[in-house]
């Protein structure tokens, strides 16, 4: 995605977020740790960015998270069916070994990427 950062939005000193808009598409890049602490202002990030930029797809990139607890599964997922809702299709991109195997045991992910294989770029 070319376009300038729109928003950074520190879910706290362990994580950040950064979203980006262009040609309908939104994609937020998520760096650090989702947990129990911040993983309701992911999902508001989420919701904001689907009412805001009204995308027809929006990718997460989580190559920056280092943990994901089942509280940021559980944000991912409603961020999901928000986007759903909102007629926008979610995309969760590539992310680490440990947050992959989190995606695919919490159901985010129903069949993770294999290993070396990322996924497309908004």
């Amino acid at each position: 995605m070319n376009g300038v950062p729109e928003q950074h939005s520190p879910l706290s000193t362990r994580c950040r977020c950064e979203v980006r808009q262009g040609n309908a598409r939104a994609c937020i890049a998520v760096t650090g740790e989702i947990d129990l602490s911040n993983a309701e202002e992911l999902a508001r990030v989420v919701v904001d960015a689907l009412r805001v930029h009204r995308p027809q797809r929006l990718r997460l990139d989580l190559d920056g998270v280092t943990f994901l607890g089942a509280a940021g599964a559980r944000a991912l997922l409603q961020g999901r069916i928000e986007a759903d809702r909102e007629g926008c299709a979610l995309e969760i991109g590539s992310a680490g070994t440990r947050v992959e195997k989190v995606l695919a045991l919490c159901g985010v992910r129903a069949d993770p990427l294999p290993s070396g294989v990322r996924s497309g770029s908004v």
